[in-house]
């Protein structure tokens, strides 16, 4: 890892911004992240006020494209999700609390929502395992019933879903509790997987893999049992892993 790579940075102004990118770029940065609000776990800020200028927004998006880079947005709360939304960005990461007027929004332009539940629930395990601070713990406990509201309204629309899971929140081996953390708010089984898959694979601009299909990366997952009948099976260890046409013994990853 290069010590004078800047993997996040601040900056002020459309330009800032546009400059920030370029570093990210010439560093070989293949997606664009931006923090369009404030964040649960982030000391200090207000979780759900945004943290960017629509001008703003729009200048990361503008020179992202013009690197054939998509560009994700952080957002809690409607009016920053909105901001994000309008501003171009391919995906919204979290989109705590979106409301009805966005989510249509989001249908036109054709913006993925991806809602990260389980790294929300994570914080307010009982116990407190991964040690967060009461500051955000207090903060998620009203996150996750705005987060809820949104949710169900997101799931009764048209918006386009994939699977991302804030992993680093949380212990990287519980990636995969959202399958069934989002059949809980009324998605189809299938069209979760869909949302790891081929959906994922359009939102990141992508077209040799998500599907299985001749001359795709044969990149392959089994599981013991139907997870359209019982999508918890995705919780349990893989029965098959096989990564661009080789066979892995899925008990190296679990060391």
């Amino acid at each position: 890892e290069d010590p004078n790579v800047r993997m996040g940075a601040i900056s002020y102004g459309p330009y800032g911004f546009r400059e920030i990118v370029r570093e990210h770029v010439k560093n070989h940065v293949d997606h664009i992240k931006i923090l369009a609000t404030g964040g649960v776990l982030s000391y200090g800020d207000v979780w759900d006020i945004p943290q960017m200028n629509l001008d703003e927004i729009q200048a990361v998006v503008d020179e992202s494209t013009k690197f054939e880079r998509k560009v994700a947005a952080h957002a809690h709360g409607d009016k920053g999700i909105s901001m994000a939304v309008e501003g171009g960005v391919h995906s919204v990461e979290h989109g705590t609390g979106v409301e009805e007027a966005t989510l249509r929004k989001m249908v036109d332009r054709g913006t993925y929502l991806t809602p990260t539940i389980w790294a929300l629930n994570s914080i307010l395990q009982p116990g407190n395992p991964n040690h967060i601070s009461a500051q955000s713990v207090q903060k998620a406990e009203y996150a996750r019933q705005v987060r809820d509201e949104g949710m169900h309204r997101a799931v009764a629309s048209s918006v386009k879903f994939s699977y991302g899971t804030d992993a680093g929140v949380f212990p990287h081996a519980q990636n995969n509790k959202d399958f069934a953390l989002m059949v809980g708010f009324g998605m189809r089984p299938i069209d979760v997987l869909r949302s790891a898959t081929s959906s994922a694979a359009d939102l990141i601009g992508v077209d040799d893999r998500g599907t299985l299909a001749p001359g795709k990366l044969a990149d392959v997952v089994a599981f013991r049992g139907n997870p359209l009948e019982e999508i918890a099976i995705m919780e349990s260890a893989p029965a098959l892993i096989v990564l661009g046409g080789a066979r892995v013994d899925p008990a190296r990853l679990s060391t």
